[in-house]
Order: C-alpha cells, then sequence, then structure tokens
C-alpha cells in the first residue's frame, strides 16, 4: 500500500484525549522517549506527599479518627502511583538497533510491543478539536503510520509548538517523511 496524504485516515486516534498544554516532552537521541512535563510530576508530587502526611498522621491519631486518615492516606498515595505509571513514556524509540517498543497498557500489563523502524511508513501530525464540560481546545496527535495504513499514537496535547517540534524529531530519528493536517504547515 503506497502511503499518501490523501489515503491516509485523519481521524484522530484518540478523540476525547489529551492535554491542553504540554503533557510530555521529548529526551534522549540514542533512546528517545516522552517524559512527563513538570507540571504533571509535581501534581503527582503534591499528591502523594499529601497521601503520605494523611498516612503520618492516622498512624498518630486515636483509633476513632486513624481509619479515616489511613484510609485517605492510601487513597492520595494510590492516586500519585497511578498518575505516575499513567504519565510515563508510552513508547521508546532505539536508534541502535532500530525498533519502537510501545507500553500502552503498562498498568494491566508488563508485555511490550515492539516496531522495527522498517515497518514505519511515516510519521503523522494531526490537529483535532477536544471537547470537554469546561469547553473546547484543540489538541494535537503524533502517529507513526505503518506501510499496511495501520496507525500508533505516540503522544497528544496542547502545546503546537512542542508537539511540531517533537513530530519533526521523531520523523528524523525513524529518517521518514512527516505527515501533517495543520494548515498553516502545507
Amino acid at each position: 500500500m503506497s502511503l499518501n496524504y490523501q489515503t491516509l485516515d485523519w481521524t484522530p486516534i484518540n478523540p476525547s484525549g489529551g492535554s491542553n498544554y504540554a503533557s510530555h516532552r521529548l529526551i534522549g537521541d540514542a533512546r528517545v522517549s516522552a517524559f512527563p512535563c513538570f507540571t504533571q510530576v509535581a501534581l503527582f508530587s503534591v499528591v502523594g506527599a499529601a497521601g503520605l502526611a494523611l498516612l503520618s498522621i492516622g498512624m498518630n491519631s486515636p483509633l476513632e479518627t486513624a481509619v479515616a486518615f489511613i484510609f485517605a492516606g492510601l487513597f492520595f498515595a494510590g492516586l500519585s502511583l497511578v498518575g505516575f505509571l499513567h504519565a510515563s513514556s508510552t513508547f521508546v524509540i532505539h536508534t541502535k538497533p532500530k525498533y519502537i517498543t510501545f507500553a500502552a497498557d503498562k498498568l494491566f500489563t508488563n508485555q511490550d510491543d515492539m516496531l522495527a523502524f522498517d515497518d514505519v511508513g511515516a510519521v503523522q501530525l494531526l490537529k483535532k478539536k477536544v471537547a470537554h464540560e469546561t469547553g473546547e481546545y484543540w489538541c494535537f496527535e503524533v502517529n507513526v503510520v505503518l506501510d499496511n495504513g495501520e496507525r500508533r499514537l505516540l503522544l497528544d496535547h496542547g502545546d503546537e509548538a512542542q508537539i511540531c517540534a517533537d513530530a519533526e524529531k521523531i520523523a528524523d530519528v525513524l529518517d521518514t517523511r512527516l505527515l501533517d493536517n495543520l494548515s498553516q504547515r502545507r
């Protein structure tokens, strides 16, 4: 199958998701991956610290109040842990040997999915509108497109300049073309 702009599927892989800020940034050269941004790390750290503080208070409280503090502490500590696991990198691009590993369901499985550079036909950058109860905002997805047209989500967030730079870096590392639907870039 020959990949081109007209035949490529431009519907978002994750139509309801993606933050309206730069939730991740690419790090590394020989091993490229997405790392949670400072905002997410700070948020999950504060939630985890609150959980530990509540646990500490519960351990030093009378029995009638200890249970509530311990339960709340465990809840916030667990929420922080799940947040860190969910925000951690969903892919790693290995330049030697040339393959990409995916860990999309890392909370529920420890089996990573691998993809060789030779199977990648293009990197896709697309713009999508996300609607939430608080309003709408523009968000962007970076996908790898396989030679057979199948797409795999790498990143999605709302910082256009950052995601454009990330998409260009990914296409450069994979030594493939970048296809996008951002009107100002075509």
